[in-house]
């Protein structure tokens, strides 16, 4: 399933600008460190972040590419369930 989630925030910049939109799917395979994910937060809701790394019991961290963003040890680990969908594509405004 495909979806159009419009980018709120500067957390991604300078990849993603605030106005930004980013096709993303729920059927991926796998994900890798670097991909962006859209993923559901307990403290943030909805975020879209990189993943920084993965480890072997399939845990995540992931953090904004701003220097500002909030990083890996602001949002703590995060399972294969908060992970809503992989951008494939953005679409700059």
């Amino acid at each position: 399933m495909l979806s159009v989630v419009k980018v709120v925030g500067s957390s991604m910049k300078p990849t993603l600008d605030s106005g930004d939109f980013v096709l993303t799917t729920r059927l991926f395979r796998r994900l890798r460190v670097g991909d962006l994910v859209v993923c559901k937060h307990r403290q943030y809701d909805t975020i879209i972040k990189r993943v920084t790394s993965i480890e072997p019991s399939g845990t995540l961290k992931v953090a904004g590419d701003a220097p500002d963003s909030l990083q890996e040890e602001d949002f703590g680990p995060l399972s294969l369930e908060d992970i809503k969908s992989k951008v494939l594509f953005s679409i700059r405004r």
